[in-house]
């Protein structure tokens, strides 16, 4: 079994603070709605072993923020979930070692959207800020999730709280 927590980084500092897209930080509010979705995740008892995380710094200070909540202890920046596609998201979890049951993945609309609708049956129009969808997978190897039965565990925002 294969666990995914398909997580949009939080609410950012608005574009025009005169610092480029990829350095906008984690605004108050959102650093209050993650907290609250963290809570939400202890609450479940959630974990995982492995956070990628887009290398832009809103998407590092939420992991920073969600990852004490999964218990995951290993972070890794990955350049390549930085304004990405579904199919870069499926390449990066088909690299990962199969002895690693849960992946947390940090990223960024619209891909992350696209990404969380692969698994959902009631698809969603946006994955808002600070939203964490967990999805179990019957599969050993991460190779094989796209062929695999799924199923949601939970989809969290801050405004269900």
């Amino acid at each position: 079994m294969k666990t995914i927590f398909v997580i949009r980084h939080a609410k950012a500092l608005p574009e025009n603070i005169n610092l480029p897209d990829m350095n906008r930080p984690v605004s108050e509010i959102g650093k209050e709605r993650t907290k609250n979705v963290a809570k939400y995740i202890i609450e479940n008892n959630c974990s995982c072993q492995l956070m990628l995380s887009s290398n832009a710094t809103r998407a590092q200070q939420t992991a920073q923020i969600i990852a004490p909540a999964l218990n995951c202890k290993n972070l890794i920046i990955e350049s390549s979930l930085y304004l990405t596609n579904l199919t870069a998201y499926f390449n990066i979890l088909f690299e990962q070692e199969d002895s690693i049951d849960k992946i947390a993945i940090v990223g960024h609309n619209p891909g992350i959207t696209e990404f969380a609708n692969y698994f959902l049956t009631e698809k969603i129009w946006s994955m808002p800020t600070s939203a964490v969808l967990c999805i179990d997978i019957a599969a050993d190897k991460w190779i094989d999730i796209t062929m695999a039965t799924h199923k949601k565990r939970f989809f969290v925002t801050p405004k269900t709280l």
